[in-house]
């Protein structure tokens, strides 16, 4: 397959072709490029693309597509010309891959809740017998019903190159693709050109503005994903969120619904504990190891794929009360009386919901261990403050991927929303939860927030940290 053979099919405004290289390569990477690559000179919020077009023809580059050319070039390269480089990425990714068989893909969308919910999709195909794949934070796993692979995440959202090559480059043929499409990677294209047999929509909440600016863009960026709809496909949403009408008019008249109380595909909540919920589910009791109000209203969700893709209604029930269901997210680690929570929960209403879900069910006090990431939204983090000092007895402050900024001074805006006296710093992570650890007695809960299963903590140096594999060697000790 060859780049004028792209062209024939496509055509652009306005071509310079001198090398009719094979589409081996196509990126809009200028790091990874490799010799008789196409490299796309992509301008976003991150980077403008056009800056690299010399370093990704030193590297072998042979098709340039670029809005503005900004460098002379040697007289062997292609330039395609395009107000839209992002648009001739995705069509000529799609036309690379275009003879392999394509898989059944599934995309969830939302604030919180998108890797539980993938994780249990996956598990429950895998379970069924499918052949599948999971991209998302936790990492990509792939199964081919006889083994699995794993790679770690680089995104929540993948590069789309990287999409293609985690779906194609491998012997597997897919039969369904569940992913977590995050708003920045809708909002960058990453997803662009993809056709999903299901997209779902959990919720909405005040998260990531710090690159959206404002809720309506948030919400446009979630919107894009229903627009990615095979016309077969349904749209799955949240009957329970104030958003839900904007998402049911773009897939009309393909829409279910789920949620606790209301929905098509509805779940009952019988019973919450500490570490166990009862529901009830096609007039069948279940119980789960799944916390919380919020995990009620993912196991409907998941509830609601599984139902519209007619999968066994029996491995749903089988994974959903199997143990250590999703690492990192409300796990439970016991030992004799001493209870430690690691959750991953980062935004003040996630925050909210798991500090008010412990606190009613802990005999003695409740201590919390969180920071607040570096580079990001900077308004949550004296509400993360307020939080977590409000409703635990006592809070211990420190790091939690600090990136280019300094952790006293994160640590700082959230101390500003503090109205009591019942926290401590403590900027070394591995200190800090040791210091929590130390201060339990029986009945009390220790919960670790912010990280779930993260295996580093990214500062000006990356250091090789996990909160669940940490928790484990000294509650074991």
């Amino acid at each position: 397959m060859k780049i004028a053979d792209y062209l024939q099919k496509y055509g652009n405004e306005q071509t310079i072709l001198k090398n009719n290289h094979s589409l081996k390569q196509i990126t809009i990477d200028s790091r990874k490029v490799k010799r008789n690559a196409v490299y796309v000179a992509v301008k976003n919020a991150y980077a403008n693309g056009e800056l690299f077009i010399k370093d990704a023809i030193k590297k072998g580059a042979k098709t340039i597509v670029t809005e503005n050319l900004i460098i002379d070039v040697p007289k062997n390269i292609n330039i395609i010309f395009t107000k839209s480089p992002i648009t001739v990425y995705a069509n000529m990714l799609k036309f690379k891959y275009e003879a392999f068989p394509e898989p059944n893909l599934i995309g969830v969308t939302g604030t919180s809740g998108k890797t539980t919910v993938t994780t249990l999709v996956y598990r429950i195909l895998k379970r069924s017998g499918y052949k599948c794949l999971l991209i998302g934070t936790s990492g990509y796993y792939g199964y081919n019903q006889i083994y699995e692979s794993f790679k770690e995440a680089s995104n929540t959202t993948p590069m789309l190159e990287e999409i293609y090559d985690l779906i194609y480059n491998n012997d597997f043929n897919y039969d369904y693709v569940i992913m977590e499409a995050s708003s920045q990677g809708l909002s960058l294209g990453r997803l662009m050109g993809l056709k999903f047999c299901r997209v779902v929509f959990l919720n909405l909440n005040p998260e990531h503005l710090d690159y959206h600016h404002n809720m309506e863009n948030y919400l446009l960026a979630k919107l894009k994903l229903f627009r990615q709809l095979t016309t077969e496909g349904y749209g799955i949403i949240n009957a329970e969120s104030s958003y839900k009408d904007k998402f049911i008019d773009e897939c009309k008249p393909n829409c279910l619904t789920f949620g606790v109380n209301e929905g098509n595909y509805r779940i009952k909540v019988l019973d919450i504990k500490l570490d166990y919920m009862e529901l009830e589910i096609e007039g069948k009791k279940v119980i789960t190891e799944l916390v919380g109000d919020f995990n009620a209203s993912n196991i409907a969700a998941v509830y609601a794929i599984i139902k519209s893709l007619n999968i066994n209604i029996l491995d749903f029930f089988d994974v959903i009360t199997s143990s250590a269901l999703v690492s990192g997210r409300m796990q439970i680690i016991k030992n004799n009386k001493k209870t430690v929570v690691v959750d991953y929960a980062h935004t003040t209403k996630e925050v909210k919901k798991v500090l008010e879900h412990l606190q009613k069910y802990k005999i003695g006090k409740l201590i919390v261990v969180i920071g607040c990431g570096g580079n990001r939204d900077r308004s949550k983090r004296p509400e993360i403050g307020l939080i977590t000092t409000e409703i635990a007895d006592k809070v211990i402050f420190t790091e939690d991927n600090s990136r280019t900024e300094e952790t006293t001074t994160i640590i700082r805006d959230i101390i500003e929303g503090v109205k009591k006296d019942n926290f401590k710093v403590i900027l070394d992570r591995e200190e800090a939860i040791y210091e929590g650890f130390k201060m339990l007695d029986d009945g009390d809960i220790l919960a670790v927030i912010g990280k779930g299963i993260e295996k580093n903590i990214i500062g000006k140096k990356v250091k090789s940290f996990s909160d669940v594999d940490y928790v484990k060697k000294i509650i074991m000790e």
